[in-house]
């Protein structure tokens, strides 16, 4: 991540505002129609292939040509999508970015390959792979702007990291003496993974519409040099992201273990802990709104000082973030996927509404009140919608005035 922030920066350096947007722009095209693809199935073929070893290979086959077939169709629906986005001569290399980026959409069927890793715990060969190649196409970037190359270059390595990313897999399970040609695929099979995975799939979709869209549709409405502001303003936007992130993987085997042992313990840490992330996140905000705009100038040019005001909106949303780090995290625990899945359906239809009547009138400032609104609505506001994260409505808006930090 940190080495992906440093080369990252280098790169929006290089390419200024409008050819960077013009890159994050077909970049955001490709992983939100890339999610499609997905097709949910992660978590449901690791699950199977652990209770059912004797059926391993034909569930990752089923898997592996769902998924094949899923990413194959989403590439055509992604190339329609731009044509008709973005019909003009002058968005010709916005268009060829989106059809070459996109194409590793496909590659993203060898993915099933990590599932099966992760089923027998031994992640480290994902990580061996992913790692050596992400490694060897950043050094590219770096001879990339050494060698003042195009921006289609950049989409170049891009698709490359999906592609190679697959091609390494293959290249370890086959090494381990395991053979894509034993792959089956099994009507039953792909009819129990689809029954399982469309909920979660539903929210994953969500998720990304949600994540992704105010960034194409700045791109499509408003032109490639505020999609890259924008995208300087989300890149430090989605730090403390990963950092809430991490803090919440960190407590919640302990949060677990409280829940089954003690639940009066488990709320007063619950409590504890969100306190301590609120207050966390009013240091994130301060600290942003001071310096960010020294920030940006730092890290990405005097070219993109204007994406300061976004930030300091979009920032506004992510302290509701580190209020509500543990919400998936109780819901998990509670066994209420449901509401994690309604909650993140209506999230993306809202920004969607929003980002629609807002960057007409506010051009990259809607998008950002956009962002904020809608994390206010679903991480905190919209606990009120359901019996179950009352309690957690509670305790965020205890946090938001410090009670648990502030009480002896």
């Amino acid at each position: 991540m940190g080495l992906s922030l440093v080369v990252g920066l280098w790169v929006a350096r290089y390419l200024g505002p409008a050819r960077f947007g013009m890159l994050n722009n077909a970049i955001a095209f490709a992983t939100l129609f890339g999610a499609f693809a997905t097709l949910g199935l992660e978590s449901f073929v690791i699950q199977d292939v652990i209770k059912s070893p004797a059926k391993r290979l034909s569930i990752l086959g089923t898997a592996f040509y769902l998924k094949l077939i899923a990413g194959s169709i989403t590439y055509v629906f992604a190339i329609i999508s731009i044509m008709l986005l973005k019909p003009g001569d002058e968005d010709q290399i916005d268009r060829f970015l989106v059809y070459l980026i996109s194409a590793g959409i496909i590659f993203q069927s060898l993915d099933v390959i990590d599932y099966y890793f992760q089923s027998q715990t031994k992640s480290k060969y994902t990580v061996w792979a992913k790692t050596s190649m992400f490694l060897m196409l950043s050094g590219a970037k770096v001879v990339f702007i050494l060698l003042n190359a195009s921006v289609d270059l950049f989409a170049v390595v891009s698709l490359l990291e999906l592609v190679l990313n697959g091609v390494a897999l293959m290249y370890i399970y086959q090494r381990k003496e395991n053979y894509l040609s034993q792959w089956k695929f099994d009507k039953s099979i792909a009819q129990s993974l689809l029954a399982q995975s469309w909920p979660f799939y539903l929210a994953y979709i969500a998720s990304f519409i949600y994540m992704k869209i105010d960034q194409i549709m700045i791109g499509t409405m408003l032109g490639d040099k505020p999609a890259g502001l924008f995208a300087a303003s989300t890149k430090l936007y989605e730090i403390p992201f990963f950092i809430v992130l991490i803090f919440s993987s960190s407590v919640f085997p302990s949060l677990v273990s409280f829940y089954e042992k003690d639940k009066v313990l488990f709320y007063k840490r619950y409590s504890q802990i969100t306190g301590l992330y609120t207050l966390i996140g009013y240091g994130v905000l301060i600290f942003v709104l001071a310096f960010g705009s020294f920030l940006i100038n730092l890290l990405f040019g005097k070219e993109y000082v204007e994406a300061f005001p976004i930030l300091s909106i979009q920032i506004i949303g992510m302290f509701f973030l580190f209020n509500a780090g543990l919400r998936s995290s109780y819901l998990t625990i509670t066994s209420n996927q449901k509401i994690i899945m309604i909650t993140a359906i209506l999230s993306a239809v809202l920004n969607v509404l929003l980002n629609f009547f807002l960057i007409p009138l506010y051009k990259t400032i809607g998008a950002a009140i956009a962002t904020a609104v809608t994390q206010f609505f679903s991480l905190f506001l919209l606990n009120l919608l359901f019996s179950k994260t009352k309690e957690i409505f509670n305790i965020q808006l205890k946090s938001l005035l410090l009670f648990p930090i502030l009480k002896p």
